[in-house]
């Protein structure tokens, strides 16, 4: 058995109980959204990522009335403190898309997970994912729950080759029509399960480093005693 356990990534995304500047977090937040699609991020990768990003963006360009995008490599790589000035006004513009937006693509870049998947979950926006099913099913498993979790269903799976290859394959024209009802269930289970994502500021319960205490917990409790 591996010893290996994805985490999630750090997100941009914070949030601590006592703060009083908003009455809910961005993934609790069931109004309606201002834009269907969004993509954030740059256009670097792996060869087929690359590819995928390009032409996701050439699909997002040709439905400007639901898609949006903010297409940069100028994002930051380190803690905001470290980071340039424009690093961090490429984060906010890309966390504000995300928060006004009901599907945020989130194509892999160098390795398939990305930390923006965990900035959409944070915000409420629901990730489109392009992962086989063992990429999926090894996703956070602690946090995700798999193939079988509550991400199952607080995200929209598509074939990578399908998305790659096929010249009549358009996934934004896909995500519209997704019916309202699945949308809203998505989006609720986000609001439910997603806290289990962020690393909460000060005392946070079920967080992710709590979430991820526990687990483990059961996971040695579980193991035979010698």
């Amino acid at each position: 058995a591996s010893r290996h356990v994805s985490m999630p990534y750090l997100s941009s995304v914070r949030w601590a109980l006592d703060w009083k500047g908003e009455q809910q977090p961005p993934w609790r937040d069931l109004s309606s959204r201002q834009h269907l699609v969004c993509f954030t991020g740059s256009l670097r990768g792996q060869p087929h990522s690359i590819q995928l990003r390009t032409k996701l963006t050439r699909q997002c360009d040709a439905a400007p009335d639901v898609c949006v995008e903010h297409v940069t490599g100028n994002f930051p790589v380190t803690s905001p403190e470290d980071a340039s000035k424009s690093q961090r006004q490429n984060m906010r513009m890309a966390l504000k898309l995300k928060r006004k937006s009901t599907f945020c693509l989130e194509p892999p870049g160098f390795s398939p997970p990305r930390k923006s998947s965990i900035d959409s979950l944070l915000s409420g926006c629901i990730p489109v994912f392009f992962y086989d099913d063992n990429e999926f099913d090894t996703l956070w498993p602690f946090h995700f729950g798999g193939l079988h979790g509550w991400g199952a269903n607080a995200s929209v799976r598509l074939p990578m080759d399908a998305a790659l290859n096929r010249a009549d394959y358009d996934v934004v024209q896909l995500l519209r029509r997704i019916p309202e009802a699945r949308v809203n269930a998505m989006r609720e289970t986000i609001a439910l399960n997603a806290h289990r994502l962020v690393y909460g500021i000060g005392q946070y319960p079920g967080d992710a480093l709590e979430t991820l205490l526990v687990a483990l917990h059961a996971t040695l409790n579980a193991r035979p005693r010698a």
